[in-house]
């Protein structure tokens, strides 16, 4: 399980109704985090001040190595030696830490793109980061990515929702997959109703899941993650440090259920390929 820290450099998610974490709470989630070993963070250069606001606690309560996944914009990768010297800057702040960097844009996978690609493998190749990866929405362009040996890195959206990622061509690199958004920024687990009818036909199918199997829908999101797909690295977001224990409390009680065909079997009837619905770009 990795801390998403949006919300920790600034007010995101359709759902968040606290709006960027305060300092007080942002200590208290650091220190629960580090106490129960979730020591990989994913955040941004885009996130405002979630860089200097995270690494200021991680000196102060841990201790031991973190690993800080950063994503940056398609245009900063057209001067290797601009770049070079942010990720420098960045790793002055986090000097105990692993530093993996991310292209927050899917189109350097794009053949017309690829000075921008081999100045992102450079950086490996110059050992300035550990792991070098893509953020990416088309599924097309995952596999792209994923099928290429030099990225260690593809992260994706998936969720009891968007299961597209449910096929040997994707599960065959479970090590390079990353998954975000597997509450689909918090719509799958609020209890608020929206203008689109397939969207709460779904959750109201999700609903008698819950019901049917005694589990909550925060739980059958997880168990998705860790039964259906059995991917180890999953982002999430949180807006309290009450809510990362709840969330880590599932992810421990969902690792050690044995996998259930029934629950599966009913999970796989939420899959929905409507773009407008699980990609939060078309909302």
């Amino acid at each position: 399980m990795i801390l998403g820290t949006a919300q920790i450099g600034m007010n995101y998610g359709i759902t968040n109704s606290r709006g960027k974490i305060d300092y007080e709470e942002l200590n208290n989630i650091i220190k629960f985090c580090c106490k129960n070993d979730l020591l990989e963070f994913d955040t941004a250069f885009g996130y405002g001040d979630a860089h200097e606001r995270l690494s200021r606690i991680l000196k102060k309560y841990c201790l031991k190595k973190t690993t800080i996944t950063t994503k940056i914009g398609l245009i900063d990768f057209s001067e290797y030696d601009l770049i070079k010297k942010k990720i420098l800057g960045l790793k002055l702040i986090f000097p105990k830490s692993n530093l993996n960097l991310l292209c927050h844009d899917e189109k350097i996978l794009l053949k017309k793109n690829n000075l921008l690609l081999r100045n992102l493998f450079k950086l490996k190749e110059d050992k300035i980061i550990k792991k070098i990866g893509v953020s990416v929405y088309s599924m097309k362009l995952a596999l792209k990515g994923l099928n290429n040996k030099k990225i260690d890195i593809v992260q994706v959206s998936s969720n009891i929702l968007d299961q597209r990622v449910l096929n040997k061509k994707f599960l065959n690199y479970k090590k390079k997959l990353y998954f975000r958004s597997i509450f689909l920024q918090g719509t799958l687990i609020t209890k608020r109703k929206y203008q689109n009818k397939i969207f709460n036909k779904k959750i109201n199918l999700l609903n008698n899941i819950a019901k049917k199997f005694n589990l909550t829908k925060v739980e059958l999101c997880i168990y998705y993650i860790l039964k259906m797909t059995k991917i180890k690295k999953f982002i999430v977001g949180i807006e309290s440090s009450t809510q990362l224990r709840e969330l880590y409390e599932v992810f421990i009680k969902i690792k050690k259920f044995k996998i259930d065909r029934r629950i599966i079997k009913e999970l796989k009837l939420l899959s929905c390929n409507n773009l407008k619905i699980i990609d939060p770009r078309k909302w």
